[in-house]
């Protein structure tokens, strides 16, 4: 089944030079675009790209992946606020995650269609996914839709992943969002924007996304099952590989159906979610692009604010030590 009805009206991927967490799936390059910059312009803080579903965050680990306490921190709501605030992460300011400021496709969806969107690796992660049990389950119900498109996670798609399966069954594919993309964000919206259901076999930022694109999402099938070794080789989890246990058990079936039975539906009964994908991606909070730019340092008052900053922390940390030298290290 050819699918240029949906990619001919797909931006095109364009490789973009992640030079810090606000440049990841092209989030940077959106608020460029709104500003009319060609390109964005080098942030100096970080911006949490994805959805956080852990009902309790204890751990600001859970939240950052670079950046001090010393960097501006984007984050998505007043309670991730309050966290790192907690920490001594005091630069800490609630904007909504960046899928929020993907502009409105001009997709039209299609009635009846649904997108497969199966549980994905990362680069650096291997699972052991029953990819042939799930996809043989999907076909069980394939009739129930006029017309059937699965999107495979980046990562899986460049090692081979679920691609067996689904063309076992002539169910075509497309890749979804790359990190390295200056469009990921902007491609994977008119995707959505393009079909009326969507359903999963895993729980992540692309089950708020498809909601709040309006579409009509389930978790159904042969829940994807992970285990903590699976990310063994990846940077962060051995990082913080004492508290990665927590996110692996928040993705067991179990959890997932005490916490979102809502979410747990035959794809062709799936309901409207808006406003439940609303809060998760903190729609609330969202700012102008031009605030969105100065918190991200490409303003004067941006740059200026942030050099502030750093001059009067390293003013304290010179003034603490030399108190340290007088008086010894009781000093904090």
């Amino acid at each position: 089944m050819s699918l240029h009805w949906l990619t001919d009206k797909l931006p095109p991927s364009a490789p973009i030079d992640r030079r810090t967490e606000a440049d990841y799936y092209g989030a940077s390059d959106l608020i460029a675009g709104a500003l009319g910059y060609a390109d964005p312009p080098r942030s100096i803080a970080s911006w949490k790209h994805g959805v956080t579903y852990l009902s309790e965050l204890r751990h600001p680990e859970l939240l950052l992946t670079e950046g001090n306490r010393a960097t501006r921190h984007l984050v998505c709501n007043d309670s991730q606020v309050r966290l790192l605030r907690e920490h001594g992460y005091l630069r800490t300011h609630a904007v909504g995650v960046p899928f929020l400021y993907v502009a409105p496709s001009a997709a039209p969806r299609v009635p009846g269609s649904l997108l497969v969107m199966p549980a994905h690796s990362v680069f650096n992660s291997d699972h052991g996914f029953d990819e042939d049990g799930y996809v043989d389950r999907l076909q069980a119900i394939r009739h129930q839709f006029e017309v059937v498109v699965a999107c495979i996670g980046a990562a899986c798609a460049r090692k081979g992943r679920w691609i067996p399966a689904f063309e076992k069954h002539r169910i075509p594919w497309i890749p979804g969002a790359d990190p390295g993309d200056r469009n990921a964000l902007r491609r994977l919206a008119a995707i959505l924007d393009s079909f009326e259901y969507v359903t999963t076999n895993t729980l992540g930022s692309h089950v708020a996304y498809a909601a709040h694109r309006g579409c009509r999402v389930s978790l159904w099938g042969p829940i994807a099952t992970y285990r903590l070794e699976d990310f063994q080789h990846v940077p962060w989890y051995q990082k913080h590989w004492d508290k990665a246990a927590e996110l692996v058990d928040a993705l067991s079936e179990r959890s997932l159906r005490r916490a979102h039975p809502h979410l747990f539906r035959n794809p062709w009964e799936a309901d409207p979610l808006r406003q439940w994908s609303a809060q998760l991606l903190g729609a609330v909070h969202a700012r102008s692009a031009g605030e969105i730019a100065r918190l991200l340092g490409w303003t004067p008052a941006g740059r200026a604010e942030a050099i502030a900053h750093r001059a009067a922390r390293r003013a304290g940390e010179l003034g603490r030590a030399a108190l340290r030298r007088i008086h010894g290290p009781s000093i904090a």
